[in-house]
């Protein structure tokens, strides 16, 4: 068994009475690379709504530049894109160029979007959003592996399109996804695949399992994709809030000892990689988190 990197996702939206402001993100990130994290996971939504409310939040892609910029060795990520809402070959050369300002340190997730009033608001396609997430990893992960495409699809072209400069290696590409297609398309696209289960929970062995068999399906080795997952975790009584609401649900609550358990195993299923959203999701979070993960390296 490989213990499993942790990596962190951020405070970029509403907390509580708390908005999002650049000094703390940049405070929370220092802290995460002197506490020795993995990674550091920024999320994308152009609007963020919760039950009527409109919650303020940072953009997701010059939140991830400024990540890249303002650290040395975590590696920042997104968790997701949404692939099908910007240009995909403009969204190859800002992964490209992320790559070059990391150092290699810059993941590209992608996700087709799950919020159709972001999609109405944004003039995106709804019920094509799926045929058009596909025609994007298409030209994305051909732009940034090879430098160069022409492609021609339903929704998107790209003829003639190349990176230059165009960075190698290039940045790795996650891929998330739980339903049959989006595991089938992990398996085609895929440097590190994610099952997202911090707030709709989930079975993550099951979830696991269904993708090594989307790999076998596609002719793929599953060890050459990283398996990672995101969960979300809640310290003793600490309310989860979101903007002004008490969130339902916690993927795990107790102590840094409790914490460090449920990040055991999820190595020993063979998760790689496991993302955290913590509550709360500011410094004290952080550090309670920190303990958790001296306790699972220590072991």
């Amino acid at each position: 068994m490989t213990v499993p990197k942790v990596g962190l996702l951020v405070p970029m939206w509403a907390e509580g009475e708390r908005g999002p402001d650049w000094p703390t993100l940049k405070r929370h990130a220092e802290s995460a690379e002197h506490a020795a994290f993995d990674s550091l996971w920024v999320c994308d939504d152009a609007m963020y709504r919760l039950d009527g409310e409109q919650l303020p939040i940072f953009g997701c892609i010059p939140t991830a530049a400024a990540l890249c910029a303002a650290t040395d060795e975590i590696s920042v990520g997104t968790l997701v894109t949404n692939a099908h809402s910007r240009s995909p070959a403009l969204l190859a050369k800002d992964a490209d160029t992320l790559a070059a300002i990391s150092n290699g340190r810059f993941i590209l997730g992608l996700g087709a979007g799950d919020d159709q009033a972001q999609h109405d608001a944004l003039g995106l396609p709804w019920e094509a959003r799926f045929r058009a997430y596909e025609e994007a990893l298409e030209i994305i992960t051909t732009l940034l592996r090879t430098g160069a495409v022409n492609y021609e699809g339903q929704h998107y072209r790209a003829l003639g399109a190349e990176l230059a400069p165009h960075t190698m290696p290039p940045p790795r590409i996650l891929v998330g996804g739980k339903g049959p297609q989006m595991l089938r398309r992990a398996a085609r696209y895929a440097d590190i695949w994610n099952a997202y289960i911090a707030w709709s929970g989930g079975d993550a062995g099951e979830l696991l399992s269904r993708f090594r068999e989307a790999c076998d399906r596609a002719d793929r080795d599953p060890t050459t994709i990283e398996a990672s997952v995101a969960i979300s975790v809640a310290f003793d009584n600490v309310p989860v809030r979101v903007g002004s609401k008490v969130f339902p649900y916690v993927g795990i609550r107790g102590d840094a000892g409790r914490i460090a358990d449920e990040l055991w195993r999820l190595g020993e299923l063979g998760f790689a990689h496991v993302q955290v959203q913590t509550a709360p999701l500011d410094l004290y979070g952080l550090d309670r988190m920190a303990e958790a993960v001296q306790q699972l390296r220590a072991r």
